[in-house]
């Protein structure tokens, strides 16, 4: 992430990067509604939060040449855990 308008992005992730994974992915070969998506991993929602906003405070976003479109959060093997947690065998009384 060079100069310009993404000056200063890099430096938000690395600042993060002991919380927060990053991939970053094209497709603007298979979506007409978007070109590119990150995918973010952490267990720490909070830095997730200050990142994004810090990342708002970048021209990148700010002047609009990057609009975060549609968010998606999800929990890994969610549902697993869940059946896991709540089995007979192990839910509260």
């Amino acid at each position: 992430m060079g100069g310009g308008a993404g000056r200063g992005v890099g430096v938000r992730f690395a600042r993060h990067a002991d919380r927060i994974t990053a991939r970053f992915f094209d497709a603007e070969a298979f979506n007409g509604g978007f070109s590119d998506f990150a995918v973010l991993e952490t267990e720490d929602l909070g830095a997730y939060y200050f990142l994004v906003e810090a990342l708002r405070d970048t021209p990148l976003i700010s002047d609009g040449h990057l609009v975060l479109g549609e968010v998606v959060i999800g929990v890994r093997d969610g549902f697993q855990e869940y059946e896991h947690t709540h089995s007979p065998a192990t839910a509260p009384a």
